[in-house]
């Protein structure tokens, strides 16, 4: 499997220098800090496949392998369809003793089918259910667009266009500080929003106890 993610976090708090990177980083400690005092390992894997044309088990694999070199930035979503390989994987290597929950960053993903604010917490735990894990690190918004809200992926009408439906994103995330907060861990934010400061400004603001964090991919 294979992802870019780039993070942007906190550029007018935190500078280059402060970040403090290594001349030899590895997976394990090349991180970047967020405002909160948490951070996340700059180096990661994402764990992104297409279910159809996929073997079974190599996500599950790729994670172990992964972990067994040292990476401990996970990057994944429900909508991949393989996020109990994933869960799976973790769970072993934290019982074998190779990793403990608290050495792994799993950032997880808010499909656009559920960004109207009561669809949130359940689709938070459809992932937590799926993994088997208490807790997300990061989790965020996967595209700034919603589709016609429910469980089909691509809602499309009879001409087959694509069905959008209209969301306030930061009333997405005003959820999470009032009823699913324990359920997404330390940090929210969004991913592939090229509006950066008027977007997660205002996103921020709404959830303003955690760390936010922008994905471009």
């Amino acid at each position: 499997p294979s992802f870019a993610f780039t993070i942007i976090v906190n550029l007018e708090q935190t500078s280059v220098s402060e970040m403090s990177f290594e001349r030899s980083p590895t997976a394990e400690n090349h991180r970047i800090p967020l405002n909160d005092g948490n951070n996340i390992p700059l180096l990661g894997l994402g764990t992104f496949s297409t279910p159809k044309i996929t073997a079974k088990d190599a996500c599950y694999n790729a994670v172990k392998i992964a972990i067994d070199v040292g990476y401990r930035h996970f990057d994944g979503a429900w909508v991949y369809g393989n996020e109990a390989e994933v869960g799976r994987a973790f769970q072993e290597k934290i019982a074998d003793g190779t990793v403990s929950r608290d050495d792994i960053h799993y950032c997880g993903k808010l499909w656009n089918t559920y960004h109207p604010p009561e669809m949130v917490r359940p689709t938070v735990e459809k992932s937590l259910k799926l993994m088997k894990i208490d807790y997300i690190d990061l989790y965020i918004i996967e595209l700034p667009m919603a589709f016609k809200a429910g469980d089909v992926i691509y809602p499309k009408d009879e001409n087959g266009k694509y069905l959008y439906q209209l969301t306030d994103l930061c009333a997405t995330w005003e959820v999470r500080s009032e009823s699913g907060g324990e359920y997404a861990g330390q940090a929210i934010g969004s991913a592939s929003v090229n509006r950066m400061e008027v977007f997660n400004k205002a996103l921020i603001q709404s959830a303003s106890d955690v760390s936010g964090v922008d994905g471009t991919t």
